[in-house]
């Protein structure tokens, strides 16, 4: 995610509470903000996510969310949306069918 070309972090946060506030919400708060269901309106829970903190040094935002593998690839087709977290961009939505999941190539 990027605003400007740049982290969302650096673009957006106008004081020191803000950014504060911004950096607790990524770091801790993603749970209540991401959500991943099936085609069937299934909520598949998040296990983990990881925010990796760039301190200025990327032109992103980055997330990595971690999910029960056998809940998404038995889905015909997985949503996953995020809420507005503050930053004017209201509910954003991703659609994966479940079959390119299932034959993306193995970690080794």
């Amino acid at each position: 995610m990027s605003r400007g070309n740049q982290e969302l972090l650096n673009s957006v946060a106008g004081d020191r509470q803000q950014f504060g506030a911004m950096v607790q919400q990524l770091a801790f708060g993603m749970h209540d903000k991401i959500h991943l269901y099936t085609e069937k309106k299934d909520t598949i829970p998040m296990v983990d996510y990881i925010y990796p903190r760039m301190y200025g040094m990327s032109k992103n935002t980055s997330l990595l969310l971690v999910y029960p593998r056998e809940d998404i690839i038995n889905a015909q087709e997985v949503n996953l949306t995020i809420e507005d977290l503050g930053f004017g961009t209201g509910e954003v939505r991703f659609t994966q069918k479940g079959h390119q999941i299932k034959n993306q190539p193995k970690l080794y």
